[in-house]
């Protein structure tokens, strides 16, 4: 019977980032989707936008943090 450090039910954006830095870390790693690709479901309907107005500072640096991540995420992974 194969093991694995981590099973990942659903690959959605959480999942499959989820997934990257625990494998990144060095985690055998397993994702389980029921669907044919990753983050193909309401992931790709939101992330055509970006929202940039947050009531609080700390949001705010979130968002900016993950937009720079999405922007540089091919470089990151090649």
């Amino acid at each position: 019977m194969e093991t694995f450090d981590l099973i990942i039910i659903g690959g959605g954006i959480l999942g499959s980032a989820t997934m990257f830095y625990a494998a990144r870390a060095g985690l055998k790693t397993a994702l389980l989707e029921q669907r044919n690709s990753l983050a193909a479901h309401t992931t790709a309907q939101a992330v055509s936008c970006f929202r940039k107005q947050w009531a609080e500072p700390d949001f705010f640096y979130l968002m900016k943090n993950s937009i720079e991540a999405y922007e540089n995420f091919g470089a990151l992974t090649g």
